[in-house]
């Protein structure tokens, strides 16, 4: 019998829909738990984000440890935007954003626009991975731009910052990473969250 879950739980209520709840219930259900198992389980973000995942593949877990291109880290975290995109991600749901300053023949640098960036949902590089193992679901749109993935900023021994970006280089999709003091024009979006940025552009 079917269980309409109407628990709380500490994952985004627009990932943990109604028929997430009720797969979730059900599943438990099905190994012999009860309802005090379910209120346990969804008490665990990190568990609540494995079953979403699971159930809905199209989800991307932000949490998880993006890969790491060879001679770079993950950045301290003084050095990444504090309003990048968190848990899980629907890659269906995103837009592009350009800083007014990015234009056709007018750049901004790196650093200058990771500040404008503050305060916008910028994806991962967790989310450049999926679309690297997944390119069939890369829009044809982006051809022809740089799509950056600012909520990740990587180092290089040196201390030097980047960030990671797909392209389009005539016959297949791949990840490249560009240093901060470089500049950005309107061919260099930022990735960003389309359902929590009313400032993003569409893609």
């Amino acid at each position: 019998m079917t269980h309409a879950f109407t628990g709380t739980t500490p994952a985004k209520l627009e990932d943990f829909t109604p028929e997430i709840g009720n797969a979730l219930w059900e599943a438990i259900m099905a190994a012999g738990g009860n309802a005090r198992d379910v209120e346990k389980f969804t008490a665990n973000p990190a568990l609540i984000r494995y079953f979403i995942a699971k159930v809905n593949p199209q989800m991307v877990d932000c949490d998880e440890v993006p890969s790491i291109p060879s001679g770079l880290t993950i950045a301290e975290e003084k050095h990444q935007i504090k309003s990048r995109m968190r848990g899980l991600v629907n890659p269906a749901e995103v837009k592009f954003y350009r800083d007014s300053r990015q234009g056709q023949t007018s750049y901004l640098k790196g650093t200058l626009l990771k500040e404008a960036l503050e305060g916008q949902p910028v994806m991962p590089a967790k989310l450049l991975d999926w679309y690297s193992a997944n390119p069939g679901e890369i829009p044809e749109s982006w051809k022809g731009q740089a799509v950056f993935f600012w909520g990740t900023i990587y180092s290089d021994g040196y201390g030097n910052l980047c960030v990671r970006y797909l392209g389009w280089d005539g016959g297949r999709w791949d990840a490249y990473y560009d240093y901060l003091d470089a500049a950005w024009d309107a061919g260099s979006p930022a990735l960003v969250s389309a359902s929590t940025s009313s400032a993003a552009q569409p893609g």
